[in-house]
């Protein structure tokens, strides 16, 4: 993949055609997340790159006791807070005149981010950077140390 300059519009235009073409960014509306966004925004404004943002709910509802309809209902339940995220994203790409798919999906972050990679086509992920702290943390990584393991495409890290 080619880096293009943004730091002035003549370094901008040095580069002929887009480097990229799809941007996936995966979506929760943390502090972090949205300003990845504001990011990725400018990002697609000067590429003319489409923007997809992505939603995963990761921790399916377990029958452990509960009625089907338990469990239907927080699935339910997690899937509207996961639309409130994708219209929160909708409005900000909107409000800055680029256009924003939105895709959520339901299992394990990792499996779904890489899936939703390959399904779009995109040429670059972008995360949040989260700290966690102790040594859990150090020992597992980040959910975006990990993704560089499986998605195939770059990576971009805001945080």
């Amino acid at each position: 993949m080619r880096i293009r300059e943004y730091a002035s519009p003549k370094a901008a235009q040095r580069v002929k055609g887009p480097v990229l073409n799809r941007i996936l960014v995966a979506y929760d509306d943390s502090t972090t997340v949205r300003r990845a966004l504001a990011e990725v925004v400018c990002l697609a404004q000067v590429e003319g790159a489409r923007l997809i943002a992505l939603a995963v709910e990761e921790h399916l509802p377990h029958f452990d006791g509960a009625s089907l309809g338990e469990v239907r209902e927080e699935h339910e339940r997690r899937q509207r807070t996961c639309r409130l995220w994708l219209r929160s994203a909708e409005a900000y790409a909107d409000e800055h005149g680029v256009r924003l798919r939105t895709d959520i999906r339901s299992g394990s972050f990792m499996q779904q981010l890489a899936r939703s990679a390959a399904a779009h086509q995109a040429d670059l992920v972008v995360l949040g950077r989260r700290n966690r702290p102790g040594t859990w943390g150090r020992f597992t990584g980040s959910k975006a140390e990990r993704a560089t393991r499986h998605v195939g495409c770059s990576i971009f890290i805001a945080g």
